[in-house]
């Protein structure tokens, strides 16, 4: 296994990090961040496609999708404050 192998790896899983954080971007700097994950990740990938294999790479892909597609799980924008739209206060937590 060669040093640009394990590098290639390394750089995915910081992509991954990354996007990841998105959702937790304020509004109007998530579209910036979208598009600038798209274009570091294709370079990326294809790193990524070359040393470790096209299935690893197609992987990588819906993994990458999914990542950038998903919704978030809740609104982390608010941390407790009232809610913007409705001006009532986010609802507790269900046990």
């Amino acid at each position: 296994m060669t040093l640009l192998a394990i590098g290639s790896v390394a750089a995915a899983a910081a992509w991954v990090l990354l996007a990841s954080l998105i959702p937790y971007l304020r509004q109007r700097h998530r579209f910036v961040a979208f598009w600038t994950m798209i274009v570091l990740g294709v370079p990326v990938l294809g790193w990524l496609t070359l040393y470790w294999g096209p299935l690893v790479g197609v992987g990588a892909f819906a993994l990458g999708l999914w990542l950038l597609l998903r919704q978030p799980l809740r609104d982390c924008g608010t941390h407790g404050l009232p809610d913007a739209r409705h001006g009532q206060p986010p609802a507790p937590p269900q046990p």
